[in-house]
């Protein structure tokens, strides 16, 4: 079992709508910025992270399939990071943006 999240820097419309057609997302440069930092905190992310590397679109938006067992270690860093690069995007599971804003100011990272 896995758990999908969407993470984009602008977009018109519904979030919902936005996940289902990552076209009409504008590039930026925090995007890939994003991406890179999540990576170097977790490489594995990578394995689970499109558009792949080298497309286009890495600077459109990041999709994340995170397997349930990295949730606790890896979902906090992907929030904080979101934070910090000013990320939107979509929680297909409950249905709303990512809990990017419910961060509690003491869990955020000083850097």
């Amino acid at each position: 079992m896995s758990y999908d999240l969407y993470f984009w820097h602008t977009a018109p419309g519904d979030p919902e709508e936005v996940a289902d057609d990552p076209g009409i997302i504008a590039p930026h440069p925090a995007v890939p910025a994003f991406r890179q930092e999540i990576i170097g905190l977790h490489p594995d992310l990578a394995d689970v992270s499109e558009p792949e590397e080298g497309s286009p679109d890495t600077s459109k938006y990041l999709a994340l399939t995170l397997p349930f067992g990295w949730m606790d270690e890896v979902l906090p860093d992907v929030y904080r990071a979101a934070r910090r690069h000013g990320l939107s995007g979509w929680d297909p599971q409950m249905e709303e943006p990512p809990s990017i804003e419910h961060l509690a100011p003491e869990e955020e990272d000083p850097s």
